[in-house]
């Protein structure tokens, strides 16, 4: 299963024996395989290729939250555990069950592929996401010290509040140490960044749901965001998502509707939705004639 894009191309596959592996589709940024096993395991190894990458770029490899620079054309496999319940399997360990490609070109380019295996509805999936596409620009400071930073490079990922280091923490640092010292970024003023470009919201209730739209949704963790006409952010998991989908996920910069849940907990900043779907599932009325 490969993801290939101007920057590179990352090929994922499962090492262990499987049944059969169909439903290859490509869902906006990510791409998807169901994968079938022949017994019931309790781990997964999956090897991840890395190939198409410029001789002038450096990759990376993040496992565990470490980055290691790896050779280009490199095979490398990690194993996810995999836990059994009444309800099926389950693949999520935070840290665990996923590994990130990165991909750094020396005019700054800068790509993320997110590799995992993901249970949906009792099922396997194979995920390559592309979490992030964009560049690492540079500043100085009134101190006249260089500052470095990722700038997006497409709508979804420009909506206000994100932050590819607030949500990547100590490796995006790491990542920004390295793109200094191998002199890997432009200058800020020579890049366009991506402007966020939601589709228009209302404060209209259709026979009890809200409009909004998607901030985000990742298909590791299974969750993301949606914002209200008023501003008010939702928090999203799978099992919210209605729809004929075996792998429910919402589009980023996409119009939903949903149906406001209650916080469960006095802290819960982020309140939760009951249900969520797409806004194209709302029935029209038939045109008078």
């Amino acid at each position: 299963m490969i993801f290939s894009s101007s920057v590179g191309a990352v090929s994922l596959t499962a090492a262990d024996s499987f049944e059969h592996e169909t439903e290859h589709r490509q869902m906006g940024k990510s791409r998807i395989a169901r994968v079938a096993f022949t017994n019931r395991p309790s781990s997964i190894e999956l090897t991840v290729e890395v190939g198409a990458v410029a001789e002038t770029s450096k990759v990376f490899l993040v496992k565990n939250g470490l980055a290691e620079e790896i050779p280009a054309g490199s095979h490398v496999s990690f194993v996810v555990a995999v836990k059994w319940d009444d309800n099926g399997p389950l693949t999520r360990q935070k840290g665990k069950d996923n590994v990130d490609v990165i991909i750094l070109e020396k005019s700054g380019r800068h790509i993320d592929f997110q590799c995992s295996v993901i249970t949906r509805k009792e099922m396997f999936y194979l995920s390559t996401e592309r979490v992030f596409i964009g560049n690492i620009v540079r500043t100085r400071g009134e101190d006249n010290k260089v500052k470095m930073e990722f700038l997006p490079a497409c709508s979804r990922l420009a909506y206000p509040g994100f932050s590819y280091e607030a949500v990547w923490g100590s490796m995006a640092e790491s990542l920004l140490s390295e793109a200094k010292t191998a002199g890997f970024s432009r200058r800020k003023s020579m890049v366009s960044g991506a402007i966020w470009h939601p589709p228009a919201i209302s404060s209209e209730i259709h026979n009890g749901w809200h409009e909004a739209v998607v901030l985000y949704f990742n298909m590791v963790t299974g969750t993301g965001l949606i914002r209200n006409v008023s501003g008010v952010d939702y928090f999203v998991h799978f099992n919210n998502i209605q729809g004929e989908s075996h792998v429910p996920t919402l589009a980023p910069c996409t119009k939903v509707l949903f149906k406001p849940g209650i916080a469960k907990k006095p802290n819960q900043r982020v309140p939760p939705v009951n249900a969520v779907k797409a806004f194209a599932s709302l029935a029209k009325p038939a045109t008078a004639k």
